[in-house]
């Protein structure tokens, strides 16, 4: 293929190898100069799933990213 589209699948609750995985099968399946979008959701939209996951009481591998403390957070918007 010329293009190719991930969206939201390497925030599978998976284990990294398993996302190695997932990059290698979608980067084979492109033809010699094909290009590759990926789309992962932003770290906040990802722990307001996570929020109104917990709140409804929903079964699942809701918790892929757990809520970071102050430190954390501070952290990574310094980068």
């Amino acid at each position: 293929y010329g293009f190719a589209v991930m969206a939201n699948v390497l925030i599978a609750p998976v284990n990294d190898s398993a996302r190695g995985l997932m990059m290698r099968n979608a980067l084979r399946s492109l033809c010699p100069g094909g290009r590759l979008l990926v789309v992962v959701p932003s770290l906040e939209s990802a722990l307001y799933v996570n929020m109104r996951c917990r709140e409804s009481g929903c079964s699942g591998p809701h918790e892929v990213i757990v809520q970071p403390t102050r430190a954390e957070g501070a952290d990574i918007v310094q980068g």
